[in-house]
């Protein structure tokens, strides 16, 4: 009996577009700790359509892996890459403004304690990885992101980066040989002395991770 949990890792194409979207709209927006306690928070259970449209075009730049079902080709998880630009950890959210400030804090201070300097077409981003519940905990995070590094190689990057405010995602960054170059602690950033963000334990920190190649 063929194993029901068995897939493979393809590039992602133009034409996987609207599958990785809905992808996205039924894992990331759900899921990932930031948009959960946004969501929570403004009672919404239904993610608008269109809600990250603009992460797709990340796919026209060729860099980005998907794993799919060997039985049915069903898409199980999602890497998007793309060339590092000052936009990149910005317009994957539905809340920018928020998100933005405190992306941009993180940055800030780490320009402070880690020399961050980068030719632009040398930066891989990792903008998003997502994996689909029922597929959890086989492996396919890591997976996606061994085929990123080699694809970094390849192509003569010298540096992968990805800002991580999951803990679980942080955690397969540091296994694949990621350090955390600055962290800050949710419960630490305030906006007129309120928390801006509370999402649920064990997601703590948010986290600019580093792999020089």
């Amino acid at each position: 009996m063929a194993d029901l949990y068995s897939y493979k890792i393809k590039k992602i194409t133009s034409q996987d577009k609207e599958n990785i979207l809905l992808v996205l709209q039924q894992t990331f927006y759900k899921d990932e700790p930031l948009n959960e306690y946004l969501n929570r928070e403004r009672g919404e259970e239904i993610i608008p359509k269109d809600r990250g449209r603009t992460s797709l075009g990340a796919i026209d730049e060729e860099l980005s892996f998907m794993a799919v079902s060997s039985s049915t080709n069903e898409i199980a998880g999602i890497c998007l890459n793309e060339v590092y630009s000052e936009n990149s950890a910005y317009d994957n959210h539905p809340n920018p403004v928020k998100i933005k400030r405190l992306v941009h804090r993180l940055e800030e201070e780490s320009a402070k304690l880690v020399k961050l300097e980068y030719e632009n077409d040398k930066v891989l981003y990792v903008k998003q990885i997502s994996i689909k519940s029922e597929w959890r905990n086989k492996g396919i995070g890591l997976e996606l992101l061994k085929h990123t590094r080699e694809l970094a190689k390849e192509k003569g990057f010298s540096q992968i980066r990805s800002i991580c405010t999951s803990a679980y995602s942080a955690k397969i960054l540091e296994n694949l040989g990621f350090k955390c170059v600055h962290s800050i602690k949710y419960e630490d950033y305030k906006i007129d002395g309120k928390i801006v963000f509370k999402p649920e334990f064990p997601h703590t920190h948010i986290k600019l991770m580093i792999l020089e190649i």
